[in-house]
């Protein structure tokens, strides 16, 4: 707890003459809370704007696997996981090919993208069994996996793959709404 909150609700001095009502502290209290969340995004695309990102070709990818699983989920966005590494010639190509395709930009606004350096973020490449360069991995915002690729892919693989992905999105988010 902040200092000044637990300043607030600790009970006055002995020799202070200072009178708290409930309601002057409930005030105060209501103040800091709404006050609290000035200067916070209002809303997730908000939120994605405000990410370190990295420009890849013509797409944009959050910069780290944590803070793109946290917004994905918070905007129930599937998740587009670009494995890549600096020292990869094919990753490069795929860059300036297909990402610069004006349909995958157009499409890649579905999706969080996160950008994996396989250099930097070994273990995640671990965690989903990347042993290769470049690859595509597409999840649901809850982490379940839509579709793989695997190596260079053109604009039309590449939209193919994204297309698949979110029809099956699609179809689980729907299955999931039908249950509750």
């Amino acid at each position: 707890m902040s200092s000044c909150l637990t300043n607030l609700l600790a009970p006055p001095a002995e020799k202070s003459f200072v009178m708290r009502s409930p309601l002057s502290t409930f005030f105060v209290l209501f103040v800091l809370l709404i006050t609290a969340g000035c200067g916070q995004a209002s809303d997730t695309t908000q939120q994605f704007e405000n990410l370190p990102k990295v420009q890849k070709g013509g797409l944009k990818f959050v910069a780290g696997f944590e803070q793109g699983q946290v917004n994905a989920q918070a905007a129930r966005r599937p998740i587009l996981l670009f494995f890549t590494a600096d020292w990869c010639t094919y990753c490069h190509q795929m860059e300036d090919d297909a990402f610069r395709d004006p349909r995958v930009q157009s499409l890649a606004n579905q999706f969080t993208c996160i950008m994996i350096d396989a250099d930097a973020e070994p273990q995640v490449c671990q965690r989903y069994s990347v042993t290769g360069f470049p690859t595509i991995k597409l999840f649901s915002p809850t982490g379940q996996a839509l579709q793989t690729l695997k190596g260079k892919q053109t604009s039309e693989q590449l939209l193919q793959g994204m297309n698949a992905a979110l029809q099956r999105f699609a179809w689980l988010d729907g299955a999931s709404k039908k249950l509750r």
